[in-house]
């Protein structure tokens, strides 16, 4: 029910720039609940493996970067099915890196110095791969992110929720 099938609702958005698409940001419904579903099952089966589910949950991001830089030969092997691993793996791909920042959260210090160092090195990545280098680069970025949601000022109802 989640995944999208069509993107428009006959010609009610003819005059717009994208006139074939109500929301756009839609797509990622389908998949972001698909991501859930798979990090509630990946950390089910590695948390009681303290020691080392960060290591594997790193592993996860490097591989799913390492398939998205290979996504033409996965699109051939993949047909048509409910997944659309196009759009799928990148996108798991930094919401693994996101997973795994959360999870070494404790280990971190969320300052301007590592936002810095984060925004090089993650510049550095995506300039080195620019087909696919924002997958590599994305526990860095979300570092940034992370850094400016600490030192910008927020009420207090939103440091205390996700609202990703």
């Amino acid at each position: 029910m989640l995944a999208i099938k069509s993107w428009r609702i006959g010609s009610t958005l003819s005059t717009n720039p994208y006139p074939k698409a109500w929301n756009g940001s839609t797509w990622t419904i389908w998949n972001e609940f698909l991501c859930y579903i798979i990090i509630v099952i990946v950390v089910s089966l590695i948390i009681k493996y303290k020691k080392i589910y960060i290591p594997i949950m790193a592993f996860l991001w490097l591989g799913l970067s390492f398939l998205s830089s290979r996504l033409p030969e996965l699109i051939k092997a993949g047909g048509n099915s409910l997944i659309d691993l196009k759009l799928f793996i990148p996108l798991f791909s930094v919401f693994m890196a996101g997973s795994l920042l959360y999870s070494l959260k404790k280990y971190l210090r969320f300052n301007l110095f590592g936002g810095i160092i984060s925004l090089i090195v993650a510049s550095l990545i995506i300039t080195s791969f620019p087909n696919f280098g924002y997958q590599y680069a994305a526990l860095f970025i979300l570092f940034v992110v992370f850094v400016i949601a600490n030192k910008i000022p927020s009420p207090k109802w939103i440091k205390k929720n996700d609202l990703s």
